[in-house]
Parts: structure tokens; C-alpha cells; sequence
């Protein structure tokens, strides 16, 4: 009797368990509960532990549009779901049109037994918020500090401080790079100029930047000095290294990946400005080809080429200061957006005259692209619309740049030494 009993029980708990494992539910559930106001979203209805059911997808008309659903009736409502049938998995595209926050539901909805008779069910919803983009921007973060900024094995000068935005460190002549590390306060925020520097000798000005969610910029600088050689271990480095087979010695400044990336860069930008408008690329000879090319390549418009050739270098390593035209353009530019690419500025008495003079053609713009700029050699006020890299006082070549015709070749920039 006992025995009966328990076997009673146990089928009792077996049954009850077994109810509640296949219990009929209808689970709603969305791929965004935060959206754009204009953006669509799904809503999913997945129906389990029942044989048929039916419902309807219940929303606030005056927020959302239904733009589409895999149901039966390709509307809100299942009306034939069934386990023969199939819909036991609808997914409802809506879109967002007003801000606000609503709760997605399901109303009339029925589930059915094997037996055809209505069974107890769950009934799943979901919370949507809609913004404007307007709304979604205001909330945006303005935080663009920085929570520590470091030099792996050394210490800054000041000890750094978020307020704090410009720094100074001094190097031995054998350290040829030095690792920033820059960590953001807000998560939000973007930061560039980290990461592994090259170092020359003299002065390296290094700029963190950190840009806020909102757009506001902060710029953080570091002056790293790198002490330069003894005059005596330099000249006993020149008796005494083999490798050297130029009269020159070169030092790689900027590498090729670096050059490239700007130049995609410099190339995107470019594009956006003079969208809708015809645009002349003027090339001054004959430094600037390479620059010019690679980047004529990367801008996705029609372009047109013209050159201009003027000489105040010579076979000197800095400016003569005597501008020789070469080759000019046609008296009358009329109509024209010219867009100059240079290799490099300095003293900007060059640019400065190109400017002037090309101006008096009557364009309708004249516009100035350099790869590098030396601002600390700066006599003439020059605006420079678009620069790939500022670099110390120090003669370069490569990418283009020349000295005494030689090193045009070069894919990267180099100190010559």
C-alpha cells in the first residue's frame, strides 16, 4: 500500500515537473531597445509549448510604424500559427518616428493544447526609447582630458596633471624612439599621437589629442629633447662606419606606412571640400610629383593637372631666398579651383609668391596642400589649408625631396645628416 502510495506521488511530481518544463509562452524580444527616431528595428515573437496559437503584436501607433512581418497576414497579427502551419518565430520590422519610451506587448493572443482547448500561457513585451539625434548628441559627453599621460622609463616634467598641457623631457643621443602612452578619462573619447615616436636630434614636438564625444578637442604636448652627439664621437663615427658608401647620412624621419596613411587621409578630406566643384591640382616641380600622384590617386573625382616649376634651394641644403618661375601657368585662370601641392614649407617666401601671383589670374580659389611644413622657419604669414606632417628644422629628402637630384627615389622621409 505504501509502495502504491509513493508511486502515486511520484507520477503526480513527474507530471507537475514535466507541465512546467513545456509550459506554453509567448517571448517577445527586439535586436535594439535604444533607437534613432527615422531608424527601423525588429521585434521578435517566438511562440513554444503549445500546439496553435494566435495574437496580435500590440504597439503605440503615434511612435512606431510597422514597415513589415514575416506573419501570415504579412501585418501585426498571427491568426493561423500553429505547429503544422509554422509562424512560431515572426519577426516584426517597425520604425521609430517620435521620441519617447513605450512597452511593446502582445494583445489577443491565445495559445491552444493538443486537444484544440485553450491553455494557460505567458505573454513576453519589451521597452523601447527613441531619440532624436538631436537628443541622443545633447547627451553627449564633453570630457576631453586625459587620466595619465607617460613615457616608458622616464618621468615628465611637470609631473602630469590633467590641466597641465605641456610637458618636457630630455633623452641621451642614443634613444631613437620613446613609447607615449596616453589613457583617456572618458571612455567615450578618442585619442591620437600615441604610441611608439621616432626621435631626431634637437627638439621633438609631440601633440596627444583628445577628442571628446562631442567633438571638442584638448591637445596635450610634449617637448622631448634629444641631447645631440659630441662633435668628436660624430667624427669618429664617420672614419669608423663601414656601411657609410654616401657622402650623405640618412636618417629614416617619416616611414612609408606613415607617409601613406596621411595621404589617404589628406585625399578623403580633400574630396569633401570641393565636393560638387571642379578642381586643378597645380604641382610645383620637381619635389612635389610623387606627393601629387599618390595622392591625385586616392581622391575619388575627376582632376585636373597643371605644373609649375620654381627654384630657391639650388644644390644648397637651406633656402637661397631667390625665387627663380620657371614655368608659369596660362595668363587667364578664370573658373578654376586650384588646389597647389607642395612638397615642403619653410620660410613660406616661396608660397608666398606663388599665391600673389596666381591670384592675379583671377581664379575662383587658390588653396595650398603641403606634405610638410616647417613652422619654426616661418617669415612670411602663409595659411596652409591642408598638412600631412610638421616636422623639426632639419633638411629631408626623399618622397620626391632632393638634394642634388638625389634620394627623389626614396619611399620614406630621411633626415640627411
Amino acid at each position: 500500500m505504501k509502495k502504491a502510495k509513493y508511486f502515486i506521488y511520484s507520477l503526480i511530481l513527474f507530471v507537475v515537473g514535466l507541465n512546467v518544463c513545456f509550459a506554453a509562452s509567448l517571448s517577445v524580444s527586439t535586436n535594439k531597445k535604444n533607437v534613432t527616431v527615422g531608424n527601423t528595428f525588429t521585434v521578435t515573437v517566438n511562440a513554444s509549448g503549445a500546439s496553435g496559437w494566435e495574437y496580435c503584436l500590440n504597439y503605440d501607433s503615434s511612435m512606431f510604424s510597422l514597415v513589415s512581418a514575416t506573419s501570415d497576414t504579412g501585418g501585426a497579427c498571427v491568426r493561423t500559427g500553429s505547429t503544422l502551419i509554422g509562424y512560431s518565430k515572426v519577426t516584426f520590422t517597425l520604425k521609430s518616428t517620435k521620441s519617447g519610451t513605450s512597452v511593446i506587448s502582445l494583445r489577443d493572443a491565445v495559445m491552444y493544447g493538443d486537444d484544440g482547448n485553450e491553455i494557460s500561457s505567458s505573454k513576453g513585451s519589451v521597452s523601447i526609447t527613441a531619440k532624436t539625434q538631436q537628443e541622443i548628441e545633447a547627451s553627449y559627453s564633453s570630457n576631453a582630458d586625459l587620466k595619465n599621460l607617460t613615457i616608458e622609463g622616464y618621468e615628465l616634467s611637470p609631473e602630469f596633471n590633467k590641466d597641465t598641457l605641456e610637458y618636457s623631457l630630455e633623452v641621451e643621443n642614443d634613444v631613437e624612439s620613446v613609447r607615449v602612452s596616453a589613457v583617456k578619462a572618458d571612455g567615450n573619447a578618442s585619442v591620437s599621437g600615441a604610441g611608439e615616436i621616432s626621435l631626431s636630434e634637437g627638439i621633438n614636438k609631440v601633440e596627444i589629442v583628445v577628442t571628446a564625444q562631442k567633438g571638442n578637442k584638448k591637445t596635450y604636448k610634449i617637448n622631448i629633447t634629444r641631447k645631440e652627439l659630441n662633435i668628436i664621437k660624430k667624427l669618429l663615427n664617420k672614419i669608423f662606419d663601414t656601411n657609410n658608401t654616401e657622402d650623405e647620412e640618412l636618417k629614416v624621419l617619416i616611414d612609408e606606412k606613415r607617409i601613406q596613411d596621411k595621404v589617404n587621409e589628406l585625399a578623403k578630406q580633400i574630396e569633401k571640400d570641393y565636393e560638387g566643384k571642379e578642381l586643378t591640382l597645380v604641382c610645383i616641380l620637381k619635389g612635389s610629383t610623387v606627393f601629387m600622384v599618390d595622392l591625385a590617386r586616392k581622391i575619388n573625382k575627376k582632376v585636373k593637372f597643371t605644373f609649375m616649376q620654381v627654384s630657391s634651394y639650388g644644390g644648397e641644403k637651406i633656402s637661397s631666398g631667390k625665387i627663380n618661375l620657371k614655368l608659369d601657368l596660362p595668363d587667364s585662370l578664370e573658373g578654376e579651383n586650384l588646389l597647389i601641392i607642395e612638397d615642403i614649407i619653410d620660410t613660406g617666401r616661396t608660397l608666398s609668391y606663388l599665391i600673389k601671383h596666381l591670384k592675379t589670374k583671377n581664379p575662383d580659389s587658390v588653396k595650398l596642400c603641403t606634405l610638410l611644413d616647417k613652422p619654426e622657419r616661418r617669415e612670411y604669414d602663409v595659411k596652409v589649408d591642408y598638412v600631412g606632417f610638421q616636422i623639426p628644422d632639419k633638411f629631408v629628402v626623399g618622397y620626391g625631396l632632393d638634394y642634388n637630384e638625389n634620394y627623389r627615389n626614396l619611399p620614406y622621409i630621411a633626415e640627411v645628416e
